[in-house]
């Protein structure tokens, strides 16, 4: 009996052993996993391209920009923020007051647009749907119209959508009219902006709220002839009688269900990139608050559309430029019409040397989304300013203006008559706009003619 009690407690201590070696075991393996899943997750990316010094050139132009500044006769320099980055070269060039937080006016805009970018794509296109389910019999629809629609700015009219069921045969429609909306809200600017800042009667069709939605629509069908009666018995059946301001997400899939099996008669698209171009290149207002609003709302799109204003991007600075975290920028609007915006010359700056490293990012920007000087297509805001000839293909820009704080600001690239390419952000505030544009057509001068006479 000894013995086997013997045998049996030695077995029981082997047991013990094992069990503790197999814990320690897992826990090295776990700690080790952990740790390389840290490393991978927070480690910078292989190739940083590291800031190098500025050559006798930069430092020519820096000086001959310090001098511009100086003898400005008209504009106080502190109240002017400028950076300059050589992109050709990767090296800062020239700060003044460049760490100062100020009000951008539309400079915001690039932001938005950049964000934008990154996260959609500059070919992410707007979809409008026209889906109709049931059958057709002598002229009349038994069954139902879904209208799906992201928040396209550049939609104008549901007169197309209308033609397209009338070509299908349809005079009336006995069941529903159901709207799949991205946006059910109306635009509205930011609460720190003056409320004129974005006229109701100036909104794209779909950025005038969910009920003046549904009334164009139906009026387009009257006027080409359809005849409209609900019919429970036709409609889809999810979404007869749900409540969508409380079954929310509930609704979102029921209006995504409708699609299954409904044949798709009239689409129209907008590609992001077509937004962007007015946006940019004539400061519009409403398209870079629609483009925030689509940018953080679009990846929620069927979880009910409650994500954060802004949240977008934040997360975009979290994740890409991760050092403004401790800068205190304010961001409250996608245009800049807040007065209570707050970035500073080197984030400006330094998102346009972000924008150029990205390739796919800049060539759409450069091409095709920034104004420039002189060009009959592009000039945008930038329209009779830096009318000389050397100015030609040579700065690529976003103008920024906000009369009531006396704020004008500029932010773009420069390309040296020596080659080189340059990004720069200048804002000037409590500043009559007149005199702070001449001041910043003088200092892209001298960035255009790097090594030539001022």
């Amino acid at each position: 009996m000894a013995k086997k009690k013997k045998r049996r407690l030695k077995k029981s201590v082997r047991r013990g052993c094992l069990g503790i070696l197999m814990t320690i075991l897992l826990f090295i393996m776990f700690s080790v996993y952990e740790c390389q899943r840290d490393r991978t997750e927070h480690e910078l990316p292989e190739v940083v391209l590291q800031d190098t010094l500025p050559d006798e050139t930069d430092s020519l132009l820096a000086l001959r920009l310090d001098e511009v500044l100086g003898r400005t006769p008209r504009t106080d320099s502190s109240k002017v923020g400028m950076f300059v980055y050589d992109l050709t070269r990767r090296c800062p060039v020239y700060a003044h007051r460049a760490t100062q937080l100020m009000v951008p006016a539309s400079c915001m805009k690039l932001l938005t647009a950049v964000c934008a970018l990154k996260r959609l794509g500059p070919d992410h296109q707007y979809e409008s749907n026209l889906y109709v389910k049931g059958t057709i019999r002598q002229g009349t629809l038994c069954g139902y119209v879904l209208v799906a629609m992201d928040d396209d700015p550049l939609m104008e009219t549901f007169e197309d959508f209308a033609l397209a069921l009338r070509q299908m045969g349809i005079e009336r429609i006995l069941g529903d009219i159901h709207f799949d909306l991205a946006r059910r809200d109306t635009l509205l600017p930011h609460p720190t902006a003056s409320f004129w800042d974005i006229p109701y009667n100036s909104l794209p069709l779909l950025m005038r709220g969910e009920r003046r939605v549904e009334q164009d629509f139906r009026g387009a069908l009257q006027e080409a002839g359809i005849q409209f009666s609900r019919s429970v018995l036709f409609g889809h059946t999810w979404l007869e009688g749900m409540d969508r301001t409380k079954q929310r997400q509930e609704y979102e899939v029921a209006l995504k269900d409708a699609r299954l099996g409904a044949r798709l008669v009239r689409q129209q698209t907008h590609k992001l990139r077509e937004v962007l171009a007015p946006m940019l290149i004539y400061s519009s207002n409403i398209k870079a608050e629609a483009v925030r609003y689509h940018t953080d709302h679009f990846t929620d799109r069927w979880g009910g559309g409650q994500a954060e204003n802004g949240h977008a991007v934040e997360t975009f600075l979290l994740e890409e430029m991760p050092w403004t975290m401790t800068e205190g920028l304010v961001v409250n609007d996608g245009s800049g019409l807040s007065p209570q915006n707050r970035l500073t010359p080197k984030f400006l700056t330094r998102l346009l040397v972000y924008t150029y490293d990205n390739p796919e990012i800049w060539n759409v920007m450069v091409d095709e989304l920034l104004a420039t000087p002189n060009d009959p297509v592009r000039a945008g805001s930038l329209y009779g300013r830096m009318t000389e000839p050397y100015f030609n293909g040579r700065v690529f820009a976003k103008t920024g203006t906000l009369t009531t704080v006396g704020v004008s600001s500029l932010s773009g690239y420069c390309l040296s008559d020596g080659g080189r390419w340059y990004a720069f952000s200048i804002i000037g505030e409590d500043t009559p706009v007149a005199e702070s544009r001449l001041l910043q057509d003088a200092l892209c001068k001298v960035m255009v003619r790097t090594g030539n006479a001022p």
